[in-house]
């Protein structure tokens, strides 16, 4: 266990000098840069990716996105079987601690008024 774990760790190191900080001429070590808002706004980066030429082949991104409609109907009973479980659960909780079900449903309506005021 011992060799493994300093076979890793001796991995990470020789990965983090490789992606060390590049050095000047005179062998100081720079400052990493600083990404600008412009540079990592989404939308821009989009707009700056290169289309493909016309005669490439389609990717694995250009399939068809759509579900089928089998698949969406398993979402749909694993959806029902998830809120249903919930359900179950806050029913047992309520049932073994009645109190402080209630003061706990009290304290989130004095809180959601405040927050609505």
């Amino acid at each position: 266990m011992a060799a493994h774990t300093r076979k890793e760790l001796q991995a990470l190191q020789a990965e983090l000098t490789a992606t060390a900080a590049p050095a000047d001429a005179d062998g100081k070590p720079r400052a990493p840069r600083r990404r600008t808002a412009k540079a990592t706004a989404p939308h821009e980066a989009a707009a700056e990716a290169v289309p493909p030429p016309p005669d490439a082949e389609p990717g694995p991104e250009a399939a068809d996105p759509e579900p089928s409609l089998s698949q969406l109907q398993a979402l749909v009973r694993d959806l029902q079987e998830a809120v249903h479980q919930a359900t179950e659960s806050a029913e047992d909780a309520v049932t073994a601690h009645p109190a402080a079900a209630l003061a706990s449903a009290f304290m989130l309506g004095v809180l959601v008024g405040r927050a609505w005021r």
